[in-house]
């Protein structure tokens, strides 16, 4: 189901990736499902679902961290480069 939010047009990209934002933002909402939601902003490749990617690597969960990084890699997003040396450079 993954692959199919990269065929969308731009136009419902813009209105999936917000949708899942929102899902990906409630703190509430199980590991699973956020990691799951951060896949799927992956998958649509465009550089708004991106930008909501680079967003994640300032949340509280760790595995959602680790998994905007690897995204992050995967897609070689430029304008996360900062944020991924921030990363880097704090303290554990």
């Amino acid at each position: 189901a993954y692959v199919e939010l990269g065929k969308l047009s731009d136009e419902k990209k813009a209105i999936a990736a917000d949708f899942i934002a929102v899902q990906l933002s409630e703190e509430s909402r199980p590991t699973a499902f956020r990691l799951d939601s951060l896949w799927a902003l992956s998958y649509m490749g465009d550089p708004r679902s991106m930008k909501l990617c680079t967003d994640v690597l300032s949340d509280e969960n760790p595995n959602l961290v680790q998994a905007a990084c690897h995204i992050l890699s995967l897609h070689r997003t430029q304008f996360a480069e900062s944020k991924l040396i921030d990363l880097l450079q704090h303290p554990i």
